[in-house]
């Protein structure tokens, strides 16, 4: 499994690199110029408030069943981001799976369930495996289409 690095300080925040892409980083950017307040609420959880705090420190929480979570961004009225994580091989990794825009009264989407128990299951044995890796981003990519 390949992973990318967002940041590590107290806590090492990754993200899912698959096919080509890091899903999480690309629909963050998708939010850009829609939804400029979700988006730097979440860039600044991402980069910023989890690797230093933890998943609990500053960031809205919770658990949807066991190995998942997901953190909040944005809440009702009106549209909310999400990203889907687990604890990568100690608490101090966080695994970003996928996120998406939710609706007002929308549930979180089977399919982001499915494809996050399914990097969770594939992380797992690549770590018994010893076949993580993990490439460091840039400083700054996170913001630099924008």
């Amino acid at each position: 499994m390949r992973l990318v690095r967002i940041r590590r300080v107290g806590f090492d925040v990754l993200a899912v690199h698959e096919d080509g892409e890091t899903q999480v980083l690309e629909k963050l950017n998708e939010i850009w110029s829609s939804h400029y307040r979700l988006w730097e609420a979440a860039s600044a959880a991402l980069y910023v408030d989890v690797p230093q705090q933890g998943p609990t420190g500053a960031v809205t929480v919770r658990r949807l069943y066991e190995p998942l979570w997901e953190f909040i961004f944005g809440r009702r009225p009106g549209v909310g981001f999400r990203v889907v994580w687990f604890y990568g091989s100690s608490p101090q990794k966080i695994v970003c799976s996928n996120a998406f825009v939710k609706g007002e009264r929308a549930s979180t989407p089977d399919e982001m369930l499915t494809t996050a128990s399914r990097h969770h299951e594939l992380y797992q044995a690549d770590l018994a495996r010893n076949r993580i890796r993990i490439t460091d981003m840039e400083i700054g990519e996170l913001y630099d289409t924008h």
